[in-house]
């Protein structure tokens, strides 16, 4: 896969650099699909504490895990067992823990779009308050990664640098599946 440095895009993306970034970008996306980002600034401090601290949820007591469970949230947050998620309706081996932006609980009235539900608080366990602060700071870096990027696609696509904007903000929605496949 392409390795690409979207750092000068983050400090200066009307630059000559920038706008190559872009077109590479546009070209990994197109074909193969997939590239590894260099030059982000996410401390690499931070990306090995959120593996340290998955690692450290999916040591815990399954039945520690199984109070987290994803159907006691009405906003898809929590945790999933090995084998209720599916794929194509077949049963995945794997388990995991769904994340999103901390905020209050959202219920939908009439009118309002059903997806809205989805906002909620997350389920946290309590016997590893480390996750959460570091989950949610890898969640912020993300997304403002995740924005710069979508803002480098619309330049590679040769639209305007905010092309995207209105599908992401004010409000962007991150959501984060934190995903075990334990050896069977």
């Amino acid at each position: 896969l392409p390795l690409l440095d979207i750092g000068e895009f983050l400090s200066n993306p009307n630059s000559s650099t920038a706008r190559s970034f872009a077109a590479e970008l546009r070209e990994a996306c197109h074909n193969p699909g997939f590239c590894y980002l260099a030059g982000h600034g996410v401390a690499p401090a931070l990306e090995l504490e959120v593996m340290e601290q998955s690692r450290a949820f999916f040591e815990l007591p399954d039945s520690e895990r199984r109070r987290l469970a994803i159907v006691n949230s009405p906003h898809f947050r929590g945790y999933t067992i090995i084998g209720d998620e599916r794929t194509k309706g077949i049963s995945d081996w794997r388990d995991q823990l769904d994340l999103g932006p901390e905020e209050p609980a959202s219920f939908p009235g009439p009118g309002d779009p059903p997806w809205l539900q989805l906002r909620g608080p997350n389920q946290w366990p309590p016997t590893q308050p480390t996750l959460r602060p570091v989950v949610l700071e890898w969640m912020q870096a993300m997304q403002t990664l995740g924005i710069a990027a979508t803002r480098a696609l619309a330049l590679g696509l040769g639209q305007p640098i905010d092309q995207f904007d209105h599908t992401i903000l004010p409000r962007p929605d991150p959501h984060v599946k934190i995903i075990r496949y334990p050896s069977q």
